[in-house]
Order: structure tokens, then sequence, then C-alpha cells
């Protein structure tokens, strides 16, 4: 049986145009590898969308901000973690922020071992990078990123 599951992530961006995003794996498979992808997880009991994508980022990175603006991208994606198979739906929010040492500040026993390290990426770093990406428009739409303006909501992949 899938899960459903409503979920929040972060597209931080520094003043140098680099994004912060975290490598993780999946404890239970760690034959299928790693992989990167932005902060954020799943929402609490009576907690919206961006009160959610503000409590992820503290926990996983130590970047504390209150987020107010509308999401950017919409994906729904059907994964399966630590044993459990998920339909997940998660809304985007774009940060734009300082440059600082991203430093998990509470994470569950699930996360000490899943999350793995944050790392800050430049294009240039991201497009030679063979490691997956999730979601994968993080590297199409990168330089879109950078300058957006936008409040448009886009279905990503």
């Amino acid at each position: 049986m899938t899960s459903p599951r409503e979920a929040a992530r972060v597209l931080v961006i520094d003043s140098t145009e680099r994004i912060l995003l975290i490598r993780g794996q999946d404890p239970s498979r760690p034959e299928i590898g790693t992989w990167w992808y932005a902060p954020g997880g799943g929402l609490e009991p009576g907690e919206s969308h961006q009160e959610a994508a503000s409590r992820e980022l503290w926990e996983e990175t130590g970047f504390r901000t209150e987020i107010k603006s509308d999401p950017i991208w919409e994906r729904e994606v059907e994964f399966t973690f630590h044993g459990i198979d998920y339909l997940q739906r998660e809304l985007y929010f774009l940060v734009r922020s300082h440059s600082f040492d991203p430093v998990p500040q509470v994470l569950s026993e699930l996360e000490k071992v899943s999350l793995l390290e944050p790392k800050w990426w430049s294009f240039s770093e991201l497009t030679e990078l063979p490691d997956l990406i999730y979601p994968n428009a993080i590297r199409s739409e990168f330089e879109t990123l950078v300058s957006l303006e936008s409040k448009t909501l886009k279905r990503v992949e």
C-alpha cells in the first residue's frame, strides 16, 4: 500500500549563485547508492507547507528563516524509502540567503543515517556532477532559479 505524503522543500540560493543540496541515502538499501536533494520534508499535523519548509530548513541546515512566499515548483513523486512506499506531493520554495556553513540541528534517528552531508553547488559543478539530483529540474532550471522573479507555480519532474 502506498502512503500519501505532503512535503515542503527549499531551494536555497546564496549571493554567489550556488544552491544548497543535501546528499542522502536509504540506509535500508545501501546498494542503490546516494543522491542529492533540496532540504525539506514531510508536513506535521496542522502545519502549512511554508511552516514545514521553514522548520525543515532549520532542522537540516541550521538556517532559520520564516518562509512567507508562494511555492515556485510543484512535484508529485512515487518512491520507496526505508521499506515504505510513498506518493509524495512536494511544494518547493525559493529562499535567497548569504552563504553559511550548514549544520543540522534536529534529526531523527533515521535522518542521522540517511542525511549524509550538505553542500553548496555552483551551476558548473552541477553540470559535471554524475550523481542523481532530485528533482531533475534543479539542473535544467538552475539558471532560471538564480534570476527568478516570477511567482508562477511550475510543475517539475
